[in-house]
């Protein structure tokens, strides 16, 4: 597996910081890579035991939590840009398609990372900045739901000091 690329992100493992006022540690991170660049997907332990992820892409922030839904998961390849889907209940659109490659990967994390791993993604954008991803890296796909967050919403202690910042 490849070293942790440098990304110019602030955080960092031990940061700390809060979602919808519950507190959480910054506990593991896999780095990604596609077509555009490089992304990080941070793992947080939340004080009330929930495991989440801070999604961090070209200055976007989003929290998401692993959850079952009752509906049909299509195939990555009948997926298409604008094409809607309904998650849990509420609808969404289909916004960007990617096939990503985990690239590296540091802390404790809810699997093991070993030797890179293509990582096909879908993201969809719902109502009220709420979003979702679908990961299609296993053989049963991954749903993740969430939402865009500001980076100043997250309250985050313990980030990388830079110079001028």
């Amino acid at each position: 597996m490849a070293q942790l690329q440098r990304d110019g992100t602030p955080i960092q493992l031990r940061a700390e910081g809060s979602y919808r006022n519950v507190h959480f540690g910054v506990v593991g991170r896999i780095q990604l890579r596609y077509d555009e660049g490089l992304w990080n997907e941070w793992h947080l332990l939340f004080d009330d035991m929930r495991g989440g992820w801070l999604g961090e892409a070209q200055g976007t922030y989003a929290v998401s939590f692993l959850v079952q839904v009752p509906e049909p998961i299509p195939a990555f390849k009948e997926t298409a840009p604008a094409k809607k889907l309904q998650l849990n209940g509420r609808w969404y659109e289909i916004r960007d398609i990617q096939k990503a490659l985990c690239i590296a990967g540091e802390g404790e994390l809810p699997f093991r990372v070993g030797p890179g791993y293509e990582a096909p993604v879908i993201d969809l954008l719902g109502e009220n900045n709420s979003f979702a991803t679908i990961d299609y890296s296993e053989e049963s796909p991954l749903v993740f739901l969430g939402e865009y967050v500001e980076f100043d919403e997250l309250h985050l202690s313990g980030l990388k000091a830079f110079d001028g910042w």
